[in-house]
This record gives C-alpha cells, structure tokens and sequence, in this order.
C-alpha cells in the first residue's frame, strides 16, 4: 500500500498539497499544545485564610473569589490520568446555585485537605467570636 504522501508527490498540485499539510499540522500542534500551556501558565488558583480567588485567560481575564464563610462543602476528582499527572478537579459547593468545578488543580488532595481545614477553622472561629459577644 502507497501512503497518500507518495501519492501527492506524483501529482502535478503537489506543493499545494505539501503546503496545505504544513499548515494542517501546525495548527493543529499550536492547538493541542501552544493554547492549552498558555492557558494553564496563566491559570492561578490561590488559596487564603479568607477566600478562595480563581483567575484565568490569556487576552481576556476573568475572576472569582470566593469567601471560605460562603463555602459549603468541597471534593476532589481525578483519575488515572490526573493521578499521573499529579493535579485534579476541585469542587466546591458554596451558596450559589451550581458546584464551581476547578480543573488541572495540582496537588488536588491536598488543595482539598487545605481549603476543608481552612473553611472549619473559619467556622469554628465564627462560633467562638457569636458567643463571646
């Protein structure tokens, strides 16, 4: 069996051809590779004593905080894959209506462990404040 490159090469569009797969194949590297790590490279995920603060995007930026009194539950997610590569999804259930899914967080458990501790203190601080009044 011939390859369709061998076959190209015979045609007398050939170098159409060639340059029709060059940039094929470049868009396709820049879009599978090049626009995810930028993306991730301006993906923060920050964990305070007071809130939760996500900040994404490239061109345009978006962000979220969350206050750690709002925050109702969190869980983590990850598979075979995000457990090779050592990062998860973080969901954290607050007051909104929907759970906010955080994906590629690294260290997902212990982000996890982190923000649960932290959400308990507060509320447990919170307490200790109501009834020293």
């Amino acid at each position: 069996m011939r390859s369709s490159a061998a076959l190209v090469g015979k045609q007398s569009w050939h170098l159409i051809a060639w340059i029709a797969i060059a940039v094929v194949a470049i868009v396709l590297a820049v879009w599978l590779t090049i626009i995810p790590f930028m993306r991730w490279r301006t993906t923060h995920f920050i964990v305070t004593t007071d809130r939760v603060m996500a900040r994404e995007g490239v061109l345009n930026r978006t962000g979220l905080d969350i206050p750690l009194s709002r925050i109702n539950s969190v869980k983590f997610v990850h598979g075979l894959i995000d457990r090779i590569w050592g990062a998860g999804t973080l969901i954290i259930e607050s007051a909104s209506d929907e759970p906010l899914e955080f994906d590629d967080i690294p260290q997902v458990e212990y982000v996890h462990s982190l923000l649960y501790r932290e959400v308990n203190d507060n509320d447990e601080e919170f307490r200790h404040h109501q009834d020293g009044r």
